[in-house]
Formats: C-alpha cells, sequence, structure tokens
C-alpha cells in the first residue's frame, strides 16, 4: 500500500492526503492504517474501513492511534471515533491539530468524546 501511495503521489503530483484518497479507492478489503512521510513528519495520517480506529487527544500536542480506547486510556479521556471511510489528517502544533476527511474530500468537525474513566 506504501508503494501505491508514493507512486500516486509522484505520478499525478499530489500531497500526500490526495494520494492517500486516490489509493484507498484502489484498496479492496478492511484496513486500519497510519501513514507517515519524511519529508513531512509533523503530519499523520490515519485511515479505516470495515476496521475499527480511535484517535487519542492527549494533553501535550500528543496523539494516540489504537482500534479501541481501552490501550489509551491511561494517557487520555479524549478520543476521536473514526467512522468507516473516514480519514484523520494530525497535524499536532496546527490549531485545528486534527481534521477528518469524509467520501470524495469532504472535510468534517470531528466529534471528540470523552471517556469515562473509573478510578
Amino acid at each position: 500500500l506504501v508503494q501505491l501511495i508514493e507512486y500516486i503521489q509522484v505520478s499525478y503530483d499530489l500531497d500526500l492526503l490526495g494520494a492517500v484518497q486516490v489509493a484507498l479507492h484502489e484498496v479492496i478489503g478492511a484496513y486500519a492504517i497510519a501513514i507517515l512521510d519524511k519529508r513531512h513528519p509533523e503530519q499523520i495520517i490515519a485511515a479505516r474501513k470495515s476496521s475499527p480506529l480511535v484517535v487519542g487527544i492527549g494533553r501535550d500536542n500528543e496523539f494516540y492511534l489504537a482500534s479501541d480506547a481501552t490501550p489509551i486510556v491511561e494517557y487520555t479521556d479524549k478520543v476521536v471515533y473514526l467512522e468507516d471511510g473516514d480519514i484523520a489528517v494530525i497535524r499536532p502544533r496546527w490549531v485545528n491539530a486534527i481534521a477528518i476527511f469524509v467520501k470524495e474530500s469532504n472535510e468534517i468537525i470531528p466529534v471528540v468524546s470523552n471517556l469515562l474513566i473509573e478510578p
């Protein structure tokens, strides 16, 4: 998959998000992925299809990716559950540090859920 994303990015002169969107239209099957680009280390792109993926939001520009909130509950009580077909763009140092894209590049405001943590 990473080779396909890079091929699309280079061939069509797309940014990483655009290349991921095009590549994921070609993919068959379930996935929950996180993509990093050494040319843009400040950005993480995460996507899911038929496989769970949650983004945890920490206190100090920290982000966590997991298939469920259980493994990250000790680090954060704020999460964004990605829906099927969602692509999250995470840029920790930006004012709007997380953006969610659904179907055909439509950006939506992420719904941040607070986890109930039992003492």
